[in-house]
């Protein structure tokens, strides 16, 4: 499992690296080899041998999916990788479930994510096309869905893995908002791509934290 996660964490570097001096193709390469890592640490980690583990391969795929179509620009390209990301979310929202949240936890997390995701994304939302908000803001709903399922296993059983990678993941795709709707200039991928395999790797690390078969 190690020897995935090392992979993952040096093809990210390379594609922060490439991405920054412009190195052609290379970055959608290095992009594809370190999503293909985090599945095979997910799979080392015994994904196959349990619904939660089973849950968060598929996400990963699903995210894997997602980064091939953000290669490419376009809001097309953009709208594939937003549907393939959605489904990511809506299955790791379903392994949060079946790992056992506390409703409290949950509910009570809002008080401070709702005022955080309005900050955020409040100046987003103002540049986003009309064609292109409803889908944006579907997205947005899902991933604090699965950010408030993640605190609320902290409420259960104590696997940080689980809500760290979830934050993690919800920062890296401020990062993409910010990248694809507000022209600043900004490189937003220098802290959002490492945020993003971040968090892959710790989901995958919460299965092998929640490794006992059904």
């Amino acid at each position: 499992m190690a020897k995935w996660f090392i992979g993952t964490c040096v093809f990210a570097i390379l594609l922060v690296t490439g991405t920054y001096l412009d190195w052609g193709i290379f970055p959608g390469i290095f992009k594809q080899l370190a999503s293909t890592c985090f599945i095979m640490a997910v799979w080392s980690a015994g994904a196959r041998e349990n619904r939660y583990g089973r849950l968060i391969l598929a996400g990963l795929c699903f995210s894997w999916c997602g980064d091939a179509f953000l290669i490419k620009g376009g809001d097309t390209f953009f709208l594939l990788g937003l549907g393939s990301f959605l489904f990511a979310h809506v299955l790791y929202c379903s392994a949060f479930i079946l790992h056992g949240v506390s409703w409290k936890w949950s509910i009570t997390s809002l008080l401070v994510i709702i005022p955080t995701v309005i900050a955020i994304m409040s100046d987003v939302f103002s540049h986003v096309s009309d064609d292109m908000k409803i889908p944006v803001g579907i997205y947005t709903i899902v991933i604090t869905a699965m950010v408030m399922l993640a605190v609320g296993t902290q409420g259960v059983r104590s696997n940080r893995f689980i809500v760290v990678g979830a934050v993690m993941f919800y920062f890296s795709d401020v990062s993409v908002a910010r990248s694809q709707f507000l022209d600043t200039g900004f490189p937003y991928y220098v802290w959002g791509l490492p945020l993003y395999y971040m968090g892959q790797l710790l989901l995958a690390l919460s299965v092998w934290r929640n490794n006992e078969p059904d």
